[in-house]
């Protein structure tokens, strides 16, 4: 039977890794629960394994977890993932992180970055690099976050987000690092992402009082 846990940083899901299937290999008999929209994600996902469906599986399994409003809610959908013997996948994991860092779990996001995903080798594409900026970011780790986002930006399948990239000039206003944001800036528009206009005015005023007054007026 799965059961809820309490969520805490260290669930990892280091110890539910389970081999890789194409099929689920032992049936599940999944109880139902109170919540009536579980219940039916548990019967679905049971049905499409039963029938050897495991992409269709796992697109289930992903919506329900961008659909879940809590954290326990989002590790329930791994957990369940596990016993049913599915592969998290590339898709499950840039859900997962965006759900971690979007209700406040940086930390568990950083930790599931690097144990499901750098440790079995993983590039990370946009969708993750956007997540992991902004968690790193959040975790105070700036110089981590301008390195993976630097791997990405100018790259031809790069599409970054309004948010990542927000969060990279934040970072450095935060510092008073207001040339470095300027150069960052320059970038980011280059890469068409459109940032709010209050990012643009505490980049000029930063230049300014730090004497940067000719970077200041080429943004005007």
């Amino acid at each position: 039977m799965i059961k809820r846990r309490p969520f805490h940083h260290s669930i990892y899901f280091k110890s539910k890794k389970r081999p890789i299937t194409s099929t689920c290999a032992v049936p599940l008999d999944p109880q139902p629960t109170s919540n009536d929209h579980t219940s039916l994600f548990q019967s679905r996902v049971h049905d499409l394994l039963r029938r050897g469906l495991l992409s269709s599986a796992q697109q289930a399994i992903q919506r329900f977890i961008a659909s879940s409003p809590t954290v326990p809610d989002a590790v329930f959908a791994i957990e369940f993932a596990a016993a049913s013997g599915v592969d998290l996948g590339l898709g499950i994991s840039c859900e997962i992180l965006r759900k971690l860092v979007d209700l406040g779990e940086p930390l568990s996001a950083h930790d599931f970055y690097h144990d499901h995903l750098i440790a079995r080798g993983i590039e990370p594409d946009s969708n993750i690099v956007n997540s992991m900026v902004i968690c790193l970011a959040k975790l105070g780790k700036l110089d981590d976050a301008v390195k993976l986002f630097d791997r990405r930006i100018g790259s031809e399948d790069c599409v970054l987000s309004n948010a990542a990239c927000t969060m990279i000039l934040e970072g450095f206003y935060e510092q008073d690092k207001f040339l470095e944001a300027f150069d960052y800036f320059v970038r980011i528009s280059d890469a068409n992402v459109k940032l709010g206009m209050w990012i643009y005015n505490v980049l000029i005023n930063g230049l300014c009082h730090q004497g940067y007054v000719g970077e200041a007026h080429a943004e005007n």
